[in-house]
């Protein structure tokens, strides 16, 4: 027998069919579904806010884009669940202040936590992006030995050819935004030294 289960605010649930997963009063709060055609797999976020690093109580990770996301996409990687497989939908993002006289730019809570839902899914649910970025959580590893761990790795190059990868490996609950942001800035200085290297001599 099948069962709808309710996905409240600031809250993410998994399920395998036949159940279904439902949420309501997304107003400028976030719904990200995904969903594996093959294994029938669903996994639903129902998200506040964008960005946990922003926040000092970010205990809740379902709360938030970048946490809920990749929280999620783990549950259901756990169920057997493809990365490669996977289609995301968002909808919400509301603009609840349009008609008041506030500053747009203070009140764009809908608008950013549709950007941080997109970029987090571009990130996480893509096997790669166009950065070089690759993020392994849990047995989308190879080596068994970490498969209690997730790996998330970057390209750096020299000239137009790719000349190396560097990585991190943590838990599979690690705050994937500021690996990726850290493994950005690491790549690019590298790219720099070795373009920079290459051009004195």
């Amino acid at each position: 027998m099948s069962e709808i289960i309710k996905v409240g605010m600031a809250d993410l649930k998994v399920c395998t069919y036949p159940d279904s997963l439902t949420t309501l009063g997304l107003g400028s709060c976030v719904g990200i579904a995904l969903y594996d055609s093959v294994t029938k797999v669903t996994g639903l976020a129902h998200i506040m806010l964008p960005d946990s690093t922003k926040i000092t109580k970010n205990e809740n990770i379902a709360k938030f884009a970048d946490t809920g996301i990749a929280e999620t996409l783990r549950l259901m990687l756990l169920q057997g669940a493809n990365r490669k497989r996977i289609v995301a939908k968002i909808a919400g993002g509301a603009d609840m202040f349009g008609g008041a006289n506030v500053s747009k730019s203070t009140f764009r809570v809908g608008a950013s936590n549709i950007e941080a839902a997109k970029e987090n899914l571009k990130k996480l649910v893509a096997s790669s992006n166009a950065d070089g970025i690759e993020a392994k959580i849990g047995k989308e590893n190879d080596f068994e030995i970490l498969q209690d761990c997730s790996l998330v790795t970057i390209n750096y190059s020299l000239g137009n050819k790719k000349a190396g990868k560097i990585g991190v490996i943590g838990p599979k609950r690690m705050n994937y935004s500021k690996v990726f942001a850290s493994l950005d800035l690491i790549s690019n200085e590298i790219d720099k030294i070795l373009n920079e290297y290459i051009s004195d001599e």
